[in-house]
Parts: structure tokens; sequence; C-alpha cells
């Protein structure tokens, strides 16, 4: 086995909490640094890259996951839940008592093993009287530097639509004042990028023009760029995190961020808050179906999947070849269809088995997490044999720069994985419990024989005789 590499991504979840999603109610809190950051600011990131939970059929793990990848849509996507499609969704995953979800996310942005900036975002949703669902709170807050206790500073606070801020600078309450033109009960600030940003460049330029005038900066510069920098570092966060969910409706999902980068780009933003948005090169998130590809990005396409080719073959190693055929959408793209070739036969994607269709769907969210990305992937295990998942979790392990998060059925795991994931578990109460702080005790053994706390799996052959055995 190689050295370990020791290098930090640029951005790292600390923790989490959520409640009112599915089945959760009350707040649980998930950790993702099993550590405390030292007083000197540093934090040991080299074995914290991987985070997996495990639990009983409807504990809640798939109800953690969905969490992130609603945070994730109302976070990246302009006016989204007031999308008429997403009323549906939002009826499956909010909690039908509660009628409402929140979740918080704590991140660290790190320099090396030193902890530059702790930012905290928390985004509420609510069932509405009179629209289905909106945002009911949106609170942006950074880790004050100046105060001893480590205590958190509001930079920016949205309640039903209304947004205000502690900055005192009239500049900045003029600015965030024109947000509320943006529809903040249906969006998250982070979606409106653009807005942000050209509120940056105005406010460069009018230093810009100070400067050259006064021959120095306004005496609240630090203050304006610190305010902008921290809600950038928010929303690049949300940029980076991607969730797979195993859903039948699935589709191409393109990286918002490439549109974006597109934009800022034709606004000649600079290229260091271009770089701030995002750590990733997956431009396309591949399905079984037919992709829609622009003419333009066709050789990038092609050779995504002679990677995902080479993926697959470790597993199935009769795998020759996977040739992309594309014919003419439109004049600016081509529908492209994956062709599989085998010793003996070729065969369209569209009819290839479950198992490889997944693992074509799990390339580019296991490679953005290899690439710096934050990604967050529901029952790996059904997807990914138990011995494939343990080398692929410690080649990442060793080289990935990201951080992953998955949950599993498969305890056996557990023993293996230990040395350099931090384990959870969700009890059949909602209770979290991390067991990577059981010293040398087995966790699978734990997990297996019900010794966990709040763990459903204290029963015995027997509980089932009732169920499936007749009575002579």
């Amino acid at each position: 086995m190689q050295e370990q590499k020791i290098e930090a991504t640029k951005y790292n979840i600390i923790y989490a909490t959520i409640s009112g999603i599915k089945n959760i109610e009350d707040e649980i809190r998930i950790d993702f640094l099993n550590s405390t950051l030292t007083k000197d600011g540093k934090v040991d990131l080299s074995n914290k890259k991987i985070k997996a939970i495990y639990g009983a059929n409807g504990a809640g793990k798939s109800a953690i996951i969905s969490a992130f990848d609603l945070y994730k849509k109302v976070c990246s996507v302009p006016n989204y839940l007031e999308q008429p499609q997403v009323v549906a969704e939002l009826d499956e995953i909010i909690n039908k008592k509660l009628k409402k979800a929140s979740i918080t996310v704590v991140f660290a942005y790190t320099k090396g093993e030193k902890v530059s900036n702790v930012y905290k975002h928390k985004i509420s949703i609510f069932h509405g009287d009179i629209v289905p669902y909106q945002l009911e709170e949106e609170l942006y807050e950074a880790k004050d530097k100046n105060k001893s206790n480590g205590e958190y500073k509001e930079l920016l606070k949205v309640k039903d639509g209304s947004i205000m801020t502690s900055i005192q600078s009239e500049f900045i309450k003029k600015e965030i004042a024109k947000f509320e033109k943006l529809k903040l009960i249906n969006s998250s600030i982070c979606s409106n990028i653009i807005a942000i940003v050209n509120s940056l460049t105005k406010f460069i330029s009018e230093e810009e023009s100070q400067r050259k005038k006064n021959g120095h900066l306004s005496k609240d510069f630090n203050e304006h760029m610190i305010f902008y920098w921290s809600l950038l570092s928010i929303i690049s966060v949300t940029y980076m995190i991607n969730v797979y969910l195993d859903i039948k409706d699935r589709h191409q999902y393109k990286n918002p961020y490439f549109d974006i980068q597109k934009k800022l780009k034709e606004k000649k933003v600079s290229d260091d808050i271009i770089g701030l948005l995002s750590n990733s090169d997956e431009k396309y998130y591949f399905t079984s179906l037919s992709d829609i590809v622009l003419k333009e990005e066709i050789k990038e396409y092609e050779e995504t999947y002679k990677k995902i080719r080479d993926f697959i073959k470790i597993i199935k190693p009769s795998l020759k070849d996977i040739i992309i055929e594309h014919t003419d959408y439109d004049k600016d793209n081509y529908k492209c269809r994956k062709i599989f070739v085998y010793n003996d036969y070729r065969i369209d994607m569209e009819y290839e088995s479950t198992g490889i269709k997944k693992m074509v769907e799990l390339y580019t969210y296991i490679k953005e997490a290899f690439d710096g990305g934050i990604v967050f992937i529901d029952e790996i295990d059904a997807n990914i044999s138990g011995v494939f998942l343990d080398k692929l979790m410690e080649c990442f392990n060793e080289n990935g720069k990201g951080q992953l998060c998955f949950t599993s059925h498969n305890y056996y795991s557990m023993n293996k994985l230990r040395k350099f994931i931090t384990l959870t578990t969700i009890g059949e109460t909602g209770m979290v419990v991390d067991i990577s702080k059981n010293g040398n005790s087995n966790p699978a053994n734990l997990f297996y024989n019900g010794d966990i706390m709040d763990s459903p799996f204290n029963i015995e052959s027997y509980d089932f005789e009732k169920m499936f055995v007749d009575e002579d």
C-alpha cells in the first residue's frame, strides 16, 4: 500500500443537523470530522474523508441523504420551491406531522491542515396555507475570530422573504435590499449567484474609483470583502455537494456550475471568484438513457466513457469496450447511445443489467468526490459488492481530495473500513450513534448483536416463527 497522502480539501463539512425529513422528527446531528478543532485551528483531515451510515430498513438512512438532496436543490435551483413538479416531491420528503423541515450545514474552509474559516448555513422550509411550500428562514453565519468562545456572527438572515443583516455598512444594506426582489420565499440567496457577483463587482469598481481619487480604499473595505467572501464560500459548498439517490426517474443531470461559470466569464469576473465556486471537472452525471450532449463537448464525453469502461472492467473483465453512437438531435446537440461490447455480443446500455447501469451512474459521483467534491450516495452496497467497495474506499482514502458519505446495509465491511472512515448508525427511534470511538471493539459484531444503543437487531431466529411457521 502506498504511503498516505494528507491532502486537505478546500472545504470540509464538519457536521450537519436535520429535522422534518421523512421519518426524522427530532433534530439529529451527523458529524463528519471525527475530531474537534485544536486551539490553533488545526484539524486532522487525513482519515476523515469518508462517512458511512448504517441502519435497518426504515431507520432514516435515506432520509439523511434526501435532506442533502433537498438542500442542494433549494440552494442551487432558482425559484425551486415554486416549480409545480416539486410540490409532489416535497409531499413525500417533508415530515407529515411537522409539515416543515430544517437543515443546517457547518463547514470549514481549510488550508492544508489549518482551518481558516468556519461557516454555518441553515434553511427552513414549511408547508404554507397559501402556497404549498416556502422558505421560512435562511441564515448565513461565520465564526467570529475576534470572540474567544467561538460564537458565530450573523451575516444575513431571511425571514418570510424579508432580508436583514448585522453589517452596519450602508452600501451593504442597500445592496441586500435588492435581493428581496428575488422571491426569497421560493429561492435561496445561494441560487442567485449572479446577483451576488454583480453586487461584488459593483463594490470592487467603486473601491477602485475611491482608491484612484483619494489614494486609499474605504475604511469599510475589509469588512465588506469578508462579507462577500463568506457569502461566496457558503454558496460554493452548495455547488460542491452532489447527491445520488436510487430513484427510477433519473435522467441526465448537468452540473449547474458550468452554465454559471460561462455567465460569469461573459461578465469578465475574476478567475479567483469563479474558481471559488467549484472543485469539479465533471460536467455530466450519466444515466442508462440516451444522453443529449453538446456537439462541442462530444470528445470530452467520449473520453469520460473510456474511464467508465475501465472502471466497469475491474468488476466485469469480459467487457471489451463502450462505443458511443451519436446522431443529430438538433443543430447544437447530439443524441448519444452507449453500446457495450463483449467477446461475442454487443448490447445497448438500455438493456444492460441493472447492476451495470448503476455502476455507470455512480462513476461520475465517485469521480466528483475524488476530484474534491462533497458527495452523498444512498445504499452504495446495492450497486457495488463488499470486496470491491472495500478496495474502492481504500483507494479513495489514499487519493481522494473530497468528502464521501454513503449509507449501507452491509455491516461486513465495518471492521475493514473503520481504519479510515467514520462509522455511524441510526436506530429505530432515530438516535444517531457514532461507533468509530469504541476503542478496540468489533463494530460489525456490535451491530449484528444489537449491542449498539437504539439498535433494532436484538432479535433471535425464533422471533420469525409465528409469521412463517404453521402450527401442527
